[in-house]
């Protein structure tokens, strides 16, 4: 790597493009997948992390349902149907988001193959109405789901989501704090 910044400190700007000869070219190349997996294996475990607060979050709260809603102060549960509201649009944004992805990686794939591969795409045209309303829906939702940035946003969506939601029970747990205290029994 020490090359590739010596040749870009050379022509004096990193932003230009420069032909690399082969054995750095192949450096880049590794350092590239070495940062594509790196990012790959933290999108994963940013996912699980979501899933888990939003899911956690979401499944305690209703757990403890009996022992807070009678003692909770009037006008107070509306956070509470809120939070959960958000926590769950948190755990849908994350669904779409792996759904995106895949499509997206399927759409790629699919145009590899067409490209490098002379494998022709095999859509059948459906016969009857619902078949083909089915189709329009797909072809319209595709155009949506095999964009990169779809992705990306649907994963700061649940990020948010997720913030809010946590924060919109943390604030109802507040508010009720005295009311919610439960006696330890042995």
């Amino acid at each position: 790597m020490k090359q590739i910044h010596q040749q870009a400190a050379t022509n004096g700007t990193a932003a230009q493009s420069t032909p690399l000869d082969s054995e750095v070219r192949k450096e880049v190349l590794a350092q590239r997948d070495r940062l594509i997996d790196l990012q790959s294996q933290s999108s994963q475990a940013m996912d699980k992390q979501i899933l888990t607060l939003s899911g956690g979050a979401l499944t305690l709260s209703i757990t403890f349902i009996r022992q807070v809603v009678p003692a909770a102060l009037p006008g107070t549960t509306p956070y509470l149907a809120i939070a959960w509201l958000i926590l769950g649009l948190s755990l849908l944004a994350q669904l779409f988001s792996h759904f995106a992805s895949q499509y997206g990686m399927m759409k790629d794939c699919e145009r590899l193959d067409e490209l490098y591969l002379d494998v022709a795409s095999t859509t059948k045209r459906a016969k009857h109405w619902p078949g083909r309303a089915c189709q329009w829906i797909c072809k319209k939702l595709s155009g949506l789901f095999e964009h990169r940035m779809t992705t990306h946003y649907l994963n700061i969506a649940a990020i948010i989501f997720c913030v809010a939601g946590i924060g919109s029970l943390a604030w109802f747990v507040w508010l009720n704090f005295p009311q919610l205290q439960m006696p330890l029994t042995k």
